[in-house]
């Protein structure tokens, strides 16, 4: 039975990897042909938005990727079942969300619309300008909401922005960073937690190589630019904030959105998908701009790893499992919980505990399985 798991699991990892690979194989191609058709050629002119027009994009952004999250999904859970025996519920909804989200957002709302546009509205503040831009000029990255819905694209753009904002932001009240980064993510999120568990190419520690933890000082390089592009994300959301209000601050309405074009080709684009691969699935989440907000109202409504549910015998398999790097045992072995806005909620750590002394919560959740086991030991109250 243990050989019949383990050549089970042997094949299934086989699988993810060759997904793995088709998809760094599409990253490649797409950049060359986007770098060489789009960049290049429209340089001399200062016009990187080309690089947008072309339809490579959106059927890679969109529908390959979809389809790469749902596979590389169902072989995760494969693997993990042969690995285990079991997978945990917290993980399994982490995979159906992702999928399911890729499918919502990313392929039945522009198909049902027949427009590609809208995936740029579906990213948690302050990671796009893109509402302020169809604002401003009826459209974003070459996408018109205003060729397309006439006077109407622009508040078709905004509301649906802001119906997604309070669904990301209502939903980490409850559920902590979780629900974004764990469950929504058709960014990074979604390729971290459905083949990140083959990822990175090269161990970060060769005394142990399953790890997923992150050298120290690659953790410090990535921490400073996610402060840059926070600053610089809020910067250019601001001053398009008071273009639109009627202010005239000392940039142009051009020279911002170059800047934000810009940002999101080479920060979010560029180096979030040539080094994912070589950093680990969580790569874009430590210098993820809206990460960094999301984790902060994470810790206002008391995102937290419980640490005392039965014992920690230091075995370090807590620390190993974090993609985020994250000391974890250090708190588990004297019982405190983890506390830090970087915990994105995967559940990982939980798994991995083999004597199951942690627990992802928050707040309401802990106030919910109170109510729940006070319900059960007294019925009648």
């Amino acid at each position: 039975m243990e050989i019949e798991k383990k050549n089970t699991s042997n094949d299934v990892e086989k699988y993810t990897k060759r997904i793995r690979i088709t998809y760094i194989a599409f990253l490649i191609s797409f950049f060359a042909t986007g770098f060489m058709r789009g960049v290049l050629g429209n340089l001399a002119e200062g016009d990187l938005q080309t690089f947008f027009k072309f339809w490579q994009f959106f059927v890679f952004e969109y529908y390959v990727r979809t389809l790469i999250v749902i596979l590389a999904g169902y072989f995760t859970i494969k693997r993990t079942i042969a690995l285990k025996g079991e997978i945990s519920q917290f993980r399994l909804i982490s995979i159906a969300g992702f999928s399911a989200s890729m499918m919502i957002f990313f392929v039945i709302v522009p198909t049902i619309w027949r427009f590609m546009g809208f995936g740029y509205l579906f990213m948690p503040f302050p990671w796009t300008s893109a509402p302020l831009m169809v604002v401003l000029n009826g459209e974003v990255y070459h996408s018109s909401f205003t060729a397309l819905f006439g006077e109407s694209g622009v508040q078709i753009a905004v509301i649906s922005y802001l119906a997604f904002q309070l669904l990301v932001c209502g939903g980490v009240v409850i559920h902590g960073r979780r629900w974004f980064c764990s469950f929504l993510c058709c960014f990074a999120g979604c390729h971290a937690e459905t083949f990140g568990d083959v990822l990175p190419f090269i161990p970060h520690n060769k005394k142990r190589p399953k790890s997923k933890a992150v050298h120290p000082k690659i953790v410090i390089a990535l921490k400073g630019l996610q402060i840059l592009e926070l600053i610089l994300s809020l910067s250019v959301f601001l001053l398009l904030l008071i273009w639109v209000l009627g202010g005239k601050p000392f940039l142009s309405i051009d020279e911002l959105i170059r800047i934000e074009i810009t940002r999101v080709l080479f920060l979010d684009t560029y180096l979030l998908n040539t080094f994912w691969w070589l950093i680990g699935g969580r790569f874009g989440c430590y210098y993820c701009p809206s990460g960094a907000l999301l984790g902060a109202l994470g810790r206002c409504v008391g995102q937290r790893i419980e640490t005392n549910l039965t014992e920690c015998i230091e075995c370090g398999l807590c620390n190993d499992a974090c993609k985020m790097s994250i000391d974890i045992m250090s708190k588990a072995k004297v019982g405190k919980p983890v506390i830090t806005i970087n915990c994105t909620g995967c559940g990982l750590c939980v798994d991995s505990c083999p004597k199951g002394n942690l627990k992802y919560s928050t707040t309401i959740l802990r106030r919910y399985r109170d109510r729940h086991a006070h319900l059960l030991r007294n019925p009648q109250s």
